[in-house]
């Protein structure tokens, strides 16, 4: 596992620091609250996870929610969204705030329960209310009595009179 030692970067707003990890890599620009987090994380502090959750779940929930709108799978997918932040830890960069990769995690998470879901399809005659059956009946009668003899032939049985 790497170590991360925060140091604070002169040319930067006061309100971030510079991740340097131990090989000498520069990981971006990240709030001091994320690179402490992110410290605690990676060294394997169970409590730093909790916090994540809390700081960042009613959110995530909310971005998710209007992607499925489906509380079940809006559910599963936050909650993929943590998994996969927790064993990916190690691929966060810090070029961005810690908040927004985890957003990006959970938009991925919920498109993906999204294409996992059989599609409803929906003829556009049945969703105006036409059923076949009745637009075959509606083409060959008249007042109640088939047209000519082609139409009495070709008409299905359950439709004759």
């Amino acid at each position: 596992m790497r170590s991360v030692a925060p140091t604070t970067a002169s040319s930067q707003a006061v309100n971030h620091t510079q991740i340097q990890i131990s090989d000498g890599c520069h990981c971006g620009f990240v709030d001091n609250a994320d690179a402490a987090l992110v410290s605690s994380l990676r060294a394997g502090d169970v409590r730093a996870f909790e916090v994540l959750a809390k700081r960042n779940q009613g959110r995530l929930f909310k971005v998710a929610l209007k992607i499925t709108n489906n509380r079940e799978d809006t559910e599963e997918a936050v909650q993929n969204a943590f998994l996969n932040a927790f064993k990916h830890l190690d691929d966060f960069r810090g070029d961005s705030r810690l908040a927004t990769w985890l957003t990006r995690i959970t938009i991925n998470q919920a498109l993906m329960a999204m294409r996992a879901k059989p599609r409803k399809t929906t003829s556009l005659d049945e969703s105006r209310g036409f059923s076949k059956k009745a637009m075959f009946a509606s083409a060959f009668r008249t007042s109640g009595k088939l047209t000519d003899e082609r139409a009495k032939t070709n008409c299905p049985a359950s439709l004759k009179h």
